[in-house]
């Protein structure tokens, strides 16, 4: 099966993951969540159902176990044309992601910055441990 690539960009706190679960809900689209934060250009490979559902450490902090296990499902039970990825870092990637995928589609995100300096506020105040992440 070919696949259409869409990647989600924006800002931290600009809402790629709230465009992300949104788009999730369309019949034949999955995309994932920083599923390879720390690749240094995700592959095509990588999108395949046999590595894309099952999220590791050496790709990822956000393994978001049940995430992909809904996201397989869903792969499992529908026609699946579009599947990607949101990371706001790939920003910095587009060239590479243009030469490793064939006519790749990105959705951008943006947001005022008072509102983005205001959900790092919120978020900061609400999360225990290190953050920002």
């Amino acid at each position: 099966m070919k696949y259409r690539f869409q990647f989600i960009l924006g800002c931290q706190r600009s809402g790629t993951t709230a465009l992300v679960k949104l788009l999730n809900q369309i019949d034949g689209v999955i995309l994932g969540v920083e599923r390879f934060k720390y690749c240094q250009v995700p592959r095509n490979e990588l999108f395949s159902p046999g590595h894309f559902f099952s999220p590791s450490l050496d790709e990822t902090n956000l393994l978001m176990t049940d995430y992909y296990y809904e996201l397989k499902q869903k792969f499992e039970q529908q026609r699946i044309t579009v599947i990607g990825d949101k990371n706001p870092g790939y920003v910095k990637k587009i060239p590479a992601i243009l030469e490793e995928f064939d006519n790749p589609k990105f959705l951008f995100t943006i947001r005022p910055l008072v509102e983005v300096a205001a959900s790092y506020n919120y978020r900061a105040k609400r999360v225990r441990g290190s953050w920002p992440a």
